[in-house]
């Protein structure tokens, strides 16, 4: 269940993050249920990737930019901050996907190894099946 234990702290706020739409398709789950625990909701929209760049640019450029006596110095800057943010951000994307692919091989020899420790083989079977028999018929 979603909620297990509600508590009642002076002066502490809990902040819990996830997507409203997606949980109600859960049918554990429904609006009315879920509101006796919501103070506030707060609607998150999408920002390009592009833009989130350009304010911590700007964020990081922010004094810079006042004392910036060259122009040019200040457009090279910039571009260096793009070309490693947009560096670092793939290097991010490249890990996750190996370390997904990792997790999937893992995850497919385990179940593979599980396969082989529970099966058993025709002659091991008909062993076992008659050492059973002959003890059942005796």
């Amino acid at each position: 269940m979603f909620v297990k234990e509600v508590l009642d702290f002076n002066s502490c706020a809990t902040i819990i993050a996830f997507d409203y739409k997606n949980l109600l398709r859960n049918d554990a789950i429904n609006s009315e249920y879920l509101e006796k625990f919501i103070a506030t909701k707060i609607q998150l929209t999408s920002i390009p990737f592009h833009e989130i760049i350009e304010f911590h640019i700007n964020e990081i450029l922010g004094k810079v930019i006042e004392d910036a006596k060259s122009i040019t110095l200040l457009q090279n800057i910039r571009m260096l901050l793009h070309e490693n943010i947009y560096k670092y951000y793939a290097n991010i994307e490249e890990r996750i996907a190996k370390y997904r692919e990792k997790e999937e091989a893992r995850t497919e020899k385990k179940a593979l190894d599980n396969h082989e420790n529970n099966s058993i083989t025709l002659d091991a079977f008909n062993s076992i099946y008659n050492e059973k028999k002959k003890c059942v018929d005796n």
